[in-house]
């Protein structure tokens, strides 16, 4: 996970992630709620334990990377309404 100063934050890497995926709306990191608002590109790229990833209904993300599941295994993601932003390749 990547902190900024705004609060927010982002899922950057998954390389310990496997079977099913919860991503929450925000995380409390040192006292501080960040909300949980992208995907970084790259962040699931060639993981084969993923199996599912889902967000609550008031996700925050707004956005996923590019290549973000990359030669991944991934089988189904519940895009959450939030969603402003697919960038190109985010689901090759």
């Amino acid at each position: 996970m990547e902190y900024h100063k705004d609060f927010t934050a982002q899922v950057i890497s998954s390389t310990n992630a496997k079977g099913y995926l919860f991503i929450p709306r925000s995380i409390t990191y040192q006292s501080k709620e960040y909300l949980i608002i992208k995907i970084a590109d790259n962040a699931f790229r060639q993981n084969r334990k993923v199996e599912s990833i889902e967000f609550p209904e008031d996700s925050a993300i707004k956005s996923i990377g590019k290549n973000a599941f990359t030669k991944s295994l991934v089988q189904r993601i519940h895009i959450p309404p939030s969603i402003e932003e697919l960038e190109e390749g985010w689901c090759k």
